[in-house]
């Protein structure tokens, strides 16, 4: 007789104790596309860049919120995640990051929202 092969939450489960046990088997997470992933600055992710590029113009919450067809809680709590990761103390200071090192020039402006 075959065996089914597990479920996700089986899968899941397993892994999850794989890893609280030590074991090396546990496998990484895959990704959803092929190749390793671009290297975009500090850790922001394709939306964060998107956010960052909308600060840079200047945008509110609800702007950005506008903008990218997000509620503003959500813009909120991507320009809080933006701030974390490249150590800006307000919204200025990211702006200031991004256009100091180039952050956008790989981001969200070459994707024609700029």
């Amino acid at each position: 007789a075959h065996a089914s092969p597990p479920t996700r939450a089986e899968e899941t489960t397993r892994r999850r104790a794989s890893v609280k046990s030590g074991s090396s088997s546990a496998r990484e997470p895959t990704s959803r596309t092929a190749g390793p992933a671009p290297a975009r600055p500090d850790g922001l992710s394709p939306r964060e860049l998107e956010v960052l590029a909308l600060l840079v113009e200047g945008r509110t919450n609800g702007g950005i919120a506008e903008v990218l067809f997000i509620s503003r809680n959500t813009a909120a709590n991507h320009v809080r995640s933006i701030l974390q990761k490249t150590g800006s103390a307000n919204r200025t200071e990211a702006a200031v990051y991004a256009l100091e090192r180039g952050a956008l020039e790989r981001g969200a402006l070459n994707r024609g929202l700029g």
